[in-house]
């Protein structure tokens, strides 16, 4: 794994797939994207071949310099050279000075496929263009083989090639329910206060429009829309009162006004800046909103960097139940700041720590070196909770991707919800669905402890866990009627029968499992004080 650099340089002759490599490979980094000769073109105002034709080579190597000083200081971007350009000494050694330069090949064979598939190049006015390319890349093969990191895209996709090379700088995070239809998660510290990176992350389009909440507006929101303003981006925001309340059909239909109200086009961007409900409802809007608008997520609260605002769900409350109305919409993407978890209240912290716990026992590493940083990361210890991020991230994407339409394992993510949201519901705001969550889990537990289905000692383990992430492991109960009132309502059970995800060890949980009113009635004990 290495450091992102300022600058990824990639170079190779003609037809290697710089362009549509480098497009994939900027989205999947987070990172704006620019190809020299789109950039000489823009400014010429006409086409290359045009412009080789009417004002010659000379006309464009001057132009396409002027270019090369200019993204010798820019940063945040991902450069497609032109397949000539870094043969010339100082326009290499411009672009490739603090960059990572990747040199991308392909077998004569692909190169002619996608030459004569693009039309016409310059270079290669000649009946006979099998051999010209072989004469070229003969000749340029000396200055290709300079670059630090070489890639063969010879019958491979854009978005393979781009995925090789994202490699380097660690394992891309990356929401991919089908082959190239996908969605980043990115780990950016110092992000909501950044410019140019906040420009870069953002896909083309002046105007944007912002949602966020009360909480969070004054937090990062007037310093998101100042760095945009910066940008040159047009801002538009709303701001709604912060928690549950909002999240509801009132809720759903101020966004849909607002945007309708501000002019939003097709093309809109539409960007949720906050916790978990403020993801939820940026999400369902968008999905909603003129059958679907772009959208992108930068969530504020830990509960919303490991989990609700990754994986393209989306839902209000509605009739007394949560989540009961949504819908799938994947954002373009998801961009987590660590730095933002300073300003978390202790009690929203913890309630995230509750996610963080679930994925660490879904995966079976809850009681390895990893579950050392839960003490730490309820302290606020930065380095703690980015490594939470990174890894819980990771594993949500991976989930999400196996099953976007949560028909199998993306349902162990509701592991502790089933008695978790009925706790949460009945409490009137007085339990964090963090907390709710770890009760719930505690539960589950005790039903697959009591029907001999757990093979370890599932709930000692995680009140260890909870004890470290300090959430509570008992409540004074609400009826118990109550309770099993409100668990019908789970979108999980089928056929009136009650359905949960039930621990058999660290690592081994199981989704689907049918249980009786008797089970989760006994299952209260162990959360009883």
């Amino acid at each position: 794994m290495s450091e992102l650099p300022d600058r990824i340089l990639l170079t190779g002759f003609m037809g290697s797939g710089k362009s549509s490599v480098g497009r994939e490979l900027a989205r999947l980094l987070g990172l704006a994207f620019v190809d020299t000769d789109e950039m000489v073109a823009s400014r010429s105002g006409m086409s290359i071949p045009e412009l080789w034709e009417r004002f010659g080579e000379e006309r464009f190597r001057e132009l396409e310099l002027e270019c090369c000083l200019e993204l010798s200081s820019a940063r945040h971007v991902v450069i497609a050279s032109g397949g000539g350009t870094v043969l010339d000494p100082w326009r290499r050694e411009l672009l490739s000075r603090g960059s990572h330069v990747v040199n991308l090949s392909a077998d004569v064979e692909s190169l002619l496929n996608r030459i004569e598939a693009q039309g016409h190049r310059p270079l290669l006015f000649t009946a006979d263009i099998e051999n010209r390319i072989a004469e070229l890349l003969a000749e340029r093969e000396p200055v290709y083989r300079l670059a630090s990191h070489q890639v063969d895209t010879s019958y491979l996709s854009p978005a393979y090639c781009a995925r090789q090379i994202a490699w380097y700088f660690g394992e891309p995070r990356v929401v991919e329910p089908e082959e190239g239809h996908y969605s980043p998660v990115h780990v950016i510290h110092g992000l909501l206060r950044d410019p140019l990176r906040l420009d870069a992350l953002l896909p083309e389009g002046r105007r944007v429009f912002l949602l966020s909440d009360d909480n969070v507006m004054p937090l990062h929101g007037e310093s998101l829309c100042e760095a945009l303003a910066l940008a040159e981006r047009e801002m538009h925001w709303l701001s709604l009162p912060a928690g549950e309340s909002s999240k509801d059909m009132q809720g759903l239909q101020r966004v849909l006004s607002f945007l309708a109200e501000s002019r939003a086009g097709r093309d809109a961007l539409l960007i949720g800046l906050g916790g978990g409900v403020v993801t939820d409802l940026a999400g369902l809007a968008a999905s909603l909103y003129m059958r679907g608008i772009r959208l992108l997520l930068l969530p504020t609260s830990l509960m919303a960097m490991v989990d609700a605002a990754i994986g393209g769900k989306t839902a209000v409350n509605f009739g007394g139940a949560k989540n009961l109305v949504g819908s799938f919409h994947l954002p373009d993407c998801v961009a987590c700041d660590p730095r933002a978890l300073a300003t978390l209240p202790d009690a929203e912290l913890h309630c995230g720590l509750a996610e963080v716990v679930k994925y660490d026992m879904l995966s079976g590493v809850i009681e390895d070196a990893p579950a050392a940083d839960y003490a730490p990361a309820s302290r606020g210890d930065l380095p703690a909770l980015t490594r939470l991020v990174e890894r819980c991230s990771l594993q949500k994407c991976e989930l999400v991707s196996a099953d976007f339409r949560e028909q199998g394992p993306r349902r162990l993510l509701n592991f502790g919800h089933s008695v978790g949201h009925a706790l949460e519901a009945l409490s009137e705001g007085t339990l964090s669905h963090g907390a709710a969550v770890g009760l719930g889990m505690l539960c589950a537990c005790r039903i697959a402890e009591e029907n001999g289905m757990a093979q370890a000692d599932n709930e000692a383990i995680l009140r260890r866990a909870l004890a470290q992430c300090r959430l509570p492991e008992a409540i004074v109960l609400p009826e118990e009627s109550a309770i099993l009132g409100r668990m019908q309502l789970d979108k999980k059970n089928r056929a009136g029968g009650l359905r949960m995800v039930l621990p058999v060890r660290p690592g081994e949980v199981m989704y689907d499992i049918e249980v009786s009113k008797a089970e989760v009635l006994s299952s209260l004990e162990a959360i009883r004080p």
